[in-house]
């Protein structure tokens, strides 16, 4: 519940940014904190000026957020270090909804289809565990997994489904952080008592997992309308 809540909240103000840019700054400070809405007002102003078009962000951008920021009389220490964070590229890796990540699902690995078929079966269930990577406090994904409950060959496991990059992030270690990340929450769910990982890999996929500790165990096989897989497993270290 603690989750829910603050991620609740968090995008109760990123909608409020999103909608009323600078204007709502000072109502999202007042009602969330003044860290939470300085950053997000930061993600805002870089969307703004074409910070997702390149990776990494051109480095105008930064200097043009410091001049939309002193022009508004907004720029301050705090500010000034969520910029440095930001501009060295310093992402985070959290929790996540499948709501906020099925549109990144659908464009990288079902362009062309409905994107009802990036809507995966246990989703919504509360087992379930999403997982994404973003910009400090950005709205967008710019790479996420989901992970299921699902055994595999009678012993209980994590399944990973929907492990998708944005293209133009790709090759910058983000899907490297993503699983390392992951794995590290996910071994903190005792409860569970999960020690296994496996997946259905895509061919083009195989390479990555294997430099990450994956191993296959089976032959190349079929997904009808999406292509190639094998499966891989990985042990969760203790």
């Amino acid at each position: 519940m603690i989750f829910e809540n603050k991620l609740s909240n968090y995008h109760d103000a990123a909608k409020m940014i999103e909608t009323d840019g600078i204007e709502a700054y000072h109502t999202v400070s007042e009602r969330f904190g003044n860290d939470i809405a300085s950053a997000l007002l930061i993600a805002h102003i870089r969307r703004n000026l074409g910070s997702m078009d390149t990776f990494p962000a051109k480095e105008e951008v930064v200097s043009q957020t410091n001049e939309i920021l002193n022009k508004h009389g907004l720029v301050s220490e705090q500010i000034s270090e969520e910029i440095r964070l930001i501009s060295q590229n310093a992402f985070i890796v959290q929790r996540t909804y499948a709501e906020l990540i099925i549109s990144l699902r659908h464009k990288v690995l079902r362009p062309g289809l409905p994107i009802e078929t990036a809507d995966f079966e246990g989703d919504g269930d509360q087992d379930t565990r999403h997982f994404a990577v973003f910009e400090p406090y950005g709205l967008d994904p710019l790479s996420c997994a989901s992970f299921y409950l699902n055994s595999f060959e009678n012993e209980k496991a994590w399944q990973l489904r929907g492990m998708a990059t944005e293209k133009f992030c790709r090759g910058k270690g983000l899907g490297r952080l993503l699983l390392e990340s992951s794995e590290k929450m996910l071994r903190a769910e005792f409860e569970f008592g999960v020690q296994l990982l496996w997946c259905n890999a895509r061919i083009e996929a195989v390479p990555f997992y294997e430099k990450m500790g994956w191993q296959c165990v089976s032959d190349v096989f079929e997904i009808e309308g999406v292509g190639p897989h094998r499966k891989m497993v990985k042990r969760l270290a203790g």
